[in-house]
């Protein structure tokens, strides 16, 4: 990651501090949103009709791997404080000298996002764990609406007895932006 930093102390009663955030985060999933470990609870399911080979277990390992739940790609913070001058008439200087307005915008890139089977399509007796659609279009961004962030017609279920082809935490989500 990369953070860089300005901040211009109060100057004439206006002050301004600014931040932004370039970070990646990759990793195996997680339990609880801890750090990965042995002891994660992850377990890689596996279909009870069509067991999968060494091979083909290796490869679904490394197809677990990917954007951390908790990866923002950007962040971005900008404060903003004024103060009142100090006034010369004294029921004035009581009244409105020493006051202070402060506001905060924050710009971040959006949550990651998975995009589930739905069902035990797998097969693997109820342990609906991490199953995931099939990509089925090369783009599977919608009209990048609140409404339609992904286009439905992107992903497909998978056959029964298989695992999903779309990749873990693989879709960013929409943005947020918020004034205080």
């Amino acid at each position: 990651g990369l953070l860089l930093s300005i901040q211009r102390r109060t100057a004439n009663g206006v002050g301004a501090s600014a931040n932004y955030t370039l970070s990646k985060c990759e990793g195996h999933p997680t339990q609880g949103g801890t750090t990965p470990n042995v002891n994660s609870g992850y377990m890689l399911p596996v279909s009870l009709i069509n067991p999968p080979s060494e091979e083909e277990i290796e490869r679904r390992l490394d197809e677990s791997y990917g954007p951390c739940e908790s990866d923002r790609r950007h962040i971005f913070n900008l404060t903003l404080t004024a103060e009142t001058p100090e006034f010369d008439n004294t029921t004035m200087r009581y009244a409105l000298s020493g006051w202070r307005i402060s506001g905060i915008f924050r710009a971040a890139s959006g949550s990651r996002l998975t995009v589930g089977a739905g069902a035990d399509r797998a097969l693997i007796s109820g342990a609906a764990g991490p199953q995931r659609a099939n990509q089925v279009l090369d783009d599977p961004y919608g009209a990048r609406t609140l409404d339609q962030w992904l286009n439905p017609a992107a992903f497909a279920q998978p056959a029964l007895g298989t695992f999903g082809t779309s990749g873990r935490n693989a879709y960013e989500g929409p943005g947020s932006r918020v004034v205080d």
